[in-house]
């Protein structure tokens, strides 16, 4: 039976295309936020006026068409969303999750680039450094929603299941936080505007992807 918190206008109720819709919004306004900080810096720091404008405007037409390829991803899994709600409850924590820790690496990266401190030598070590400190939060976080997720909806596989999803995109996270900005240092475009664009992505689509990935092989067991 439909509430009218989870019904449209006409009464109809809200499908998982609502919640894509609402994602791509959320995302955009986001994004729009992050634009004009970003020109504020800018014009702060350098006096840049509508050149920088244009340019942030076409990384953010570039943002809201990766929000769209986020979305489309849980598009696809519409259907076990439709059979299990729950799945809608815990995919965004784990894009957020993987998108907050790629966003401090990437932030790091960035840094280093600028001071002439990261060089093409250090990106390994930095990288393997990365990696084992994603692995060892992520497991950390992933226990502590491990239990939050069986304390509240009762479902052991449900729990694993997420916090295997939480740990690869974490693993996933160290991995394009340090090699994005340096890719993009290497093609001479400015890693502290187009890095969070391309990692944001990378996070949020491999996170509803493993997470909703590994529910639907494992759906029958989770009814």
């Amino acid at each position: 039976m439909s509430t009218p918190g989870n019904t449209g206008p006409l009464g109809q109720p809200r499908g998982v295309g609502f919640g894509i819709l609402m994602y791509i919004v959320t995302f955009g306004l986001y994004s729009l936020y992050w634009v004009y900080k970003t020109q504020e810096e800018m014009r702060q720091h350098t006096g840049e006026g509508l050149g920088g404008v244009l340019g942030l405007v076409v990384w953010l037409l570039i943002n809201l068409g990766t929000a769209i390829l986020a979305a489309s991803v849980i598009g696809v899994f519409e259907g076990s969303i439709q059979t299990l709600a729950a799945l809608a409850v815990f995919m965004p924590i784990v894009a957020s999750m993987g998108g907050i820790g790629t966003t401090q690496t990437s932030t790091l990266v960035i840094r280093g680039l600028a001071l002439g401190e990261l060089t093409a030598p250090h990106v390994q070590r930095v990288l393997r450094k990365e990696l084992w400190l994603s692995l060892t939060t992520g497991a950390t976080n992933a226990a502590v929603m491990m239990a939050i997720a069986y304390l509240w909806k009762r479902q052991l596989l449900l729990s694993l299941i997420l916090g295997a999803a939480l740990v690869l995109n974490m693993l996933v996270a160290a991995v394009v936080g340090v090699l994005v900005p340096v890719a993009l240092k290497t093609f001479r475009i400015d890693p502290a505007i187009a890095s969070s664009v391309i990692i944001t992505t990378f996070t949020d689509v491999f996170g509803f992807f493993s997470f909703l990935g590994l529910a639907t092989l494992l759906i029958r067991f989770l009814l």
